[in-house]
């Protein structure tokens, strides 16, 4: 069972069966229930996670006491290797959000691991890469967006594209989309009524559609026009 686990994982998709194998006794794995707090602020453990089925997420908690979500870890993505990697503490907490399955590796192990398999440590830094990219793309939206241009973004985060315009099955809650776009729930609640009055977002089958997703561009345009010229 357990490697079956570690063939999800990312950094290890190139390992062939035997070699899987003969890493397989540096991993256990463990069940975490939603809402159990995985790793926090002050977590002793030194382990690498690679979460292999369910979904955890990354957050800070401000000054103020409130949530900053970071990122949220998807099946065979790994948390903890930050603090693995450069011996520095924890930086954040991690909440399962639904019941998971992590696998669990020392550090040590990790790192030997990284250090004596090529094709893991090439995977590692592209992990890294992507990760840097992405929040470099949020620094980016917090410092040249408006607020109710972040909302717009985290909601297009939920969306999928269908025939009938761009379908959002079940819209996160004002609290989390606040989190996801660095500002207060009130905002997201005036933005998402904006957004129904224009017209843009429509109750549709249970959750929310777009039904012309160019009009959200339009509109985000037209704001940011507006704001640039004030």
């Amino acid at each position: 069972m357990i490697l079956e686990h570690l063939k999800a994982i990312v950094i290890l998709k190139d390992l062939d069966d035997r070699s899987m194998r003969s890493i397989e006794h540096f991993f256990t794995t463990k069940v975490f229930k939603a809402g159990t707090c995985i790793l926090n602020y002050d977590s002793e453990t030194d382990s690498v996670m690679a979460l292999c089925n369910g979904l955890i997420r990354v957050s800070l908690i401000t000054p103020q006491a409130k949530e900053m979500v970071i990122r949220d870890i998807k099946p065979g993505e790994l948390v903890g290797d930050w603090a693995a990697i450069d011996d520095k503490p924890r930086s954040a907490q991690v909440v399962a959000i639904q019941d998971s399955v992590i696998a669990l590796i020392k550090k040590t192990d990790f790192l030997a691991l990284v250090t004596h398999h090529p094709h893991i440590a090439l995977r590692q830094m592209q992990e890294l890469t992507k990760q840097l990219r992405a929040m470099s793309w949020r620094l980016t939206e917090f410092v040249a967006m408006k607020a109710d241009l972040r909302v717009q973004s985290v909601i297009l985060d939920f969306a999928t594209q269908t025939p009938e315009g761009l379908f959002i099955p079940k819209m996160a809650g004002h609290q989390e989309i606040a989190a996801r776009a660095f500002t207060q729930r009130e905002v997201v609640a005036r933005e998402i009524t904006a957004l129904q009055k224009e017209g843009v977002l429509v109750r549709h089958n249970e959750g929310f559609l777009i039904p012309n997703p160019e009009r959200l561009e339009l509109l985000q345009e037209r704001k940011t026009y507006k704001h640039q010229s004030t």
